[in-house]
């Protein structure tokens, strides 16, 4: 059986038969064409890495000291979906408590929380 496939790796445009034995280098291919794409998209990520979570104002905890030791922590860095019905397509990087807490409300379901809890307990902004 013969496979066909793109150069990918060399970028040339040119189609190659593989036979059976030659799989593995179809695969591999693929599998550095992949890489290539969470590479560039996790680079576009990672310059913009805040030192502080943009929900609640608090420093995000980047290394090991930062938690305590632990590996895991609440103001630990987490990617969250800006627009949830839309999957992972524009992303960035909040704590790890925000993101639990923005896991299934609505911004207006906050404001009302807020604006509810502020006449509750009498505090202003």
């Amino acid at each position: 059986m013969l496979w066909r496939k793109k150069s990918i790796i060399r970028g040339q445009g040119r189609v190659l038969d593989v036979d059976d034995e030659g799989k593995s280098e179809v695969a591999f291919a693929c599998f550095c064409s992949l890489l290539t794409t969470l590479h560039a998209a996790l680079e576009g990520l990672l310059a913009n890495f805040p030192m502080v979570c943009p929900l609640l104002e608090k420093p995000i905890a980047w290394t090991i000291e930062e938690r305590e030791g632990k590996p895991y922590h609440t103001f630990s860095p987490s990617i969250d979906r800006i627009c949830n019905d839309k999957g992972y397509v524009k992303v960035w990087i909040v704590s790890h408590k925000a993101n639990t807490m923005k896991n299934s409300g609505t911004a207006e379901e906050f404001a009302n929380i807020a604006r509810n809890l502020m006449k509750k307990t009498g505090s202003r902004l």
